[in-house]
């Protein structure tokens, strides 16, 4: 993570031994978002259009005893099995832009996801506990979502 005034840089990658078809499942399965990740309240699809979504979250962030509520109105390209770019359009952030990329391995058996984030917060919590906060709330999301990608791969090999 790259931290310079108040925009943080985040970059993240994980390997999930499954399929493309059961990652890209569970990354666009929004209106489930709050059955698997933690601090996802909801998901409401406000429009959608050919690959192009807008979606209002909300949700708790937390770190220890710090939490902040956010809610954001955030604009979605999907390009099927392949990435998902976000830019939120309003909300309790200032501005981020997400990209996902998937990537087969492994004879197709193995995912390796890469994201990147561009965030800028609005919050004075975000710029005391910026770096540590962020990080470990991509971290928790990453391991929730591999476990979710892991729990439907075994089902659809059951």
């Amino acid at each position: 993570m790259d931290h310079q005034d108040a925009v943080f840089k985040v970059t993240a990658q994980i390997h999930v031994p499954v399929k493309v078809s059961v990652a890209w499942g569970v990354l666009t399965d929004f209106t489930h978002f709050p059955q698997f990740l933690h601090n996802v309240e909801s998901v409401t699809i406000l429009d959608h259009e050919d690959n192009l979504y807008r979606i209002r979250e909300v949700g708790e962030a937390q770190w220890g005893i710090i939490s902040m509520d956010y809610q954001n109105i955030r604009e979605i390209k999907v390009i099927p099995e392949f990435s998902i770019i976000s830019k939120t359009l309003s909300g309790t952030v200032k501005s981020m832009q997400t990209t996902m990329r998937i990537t087969a391995l492994d004879n197709r058996q193995e995912v390796n996801l890469d994201y990147q984030a561009i965030i800028e917060p609005d919050s004075w919590l975000a710029d005391i506990f910026g770096s540590d906060f962020i990080e470990s709330e991509v971290t928790t999301q990453f391991q929730s979502m591999a476990q979710e990608m892991i729990k439907r791969n075994q089902h659809t090999t059951n």
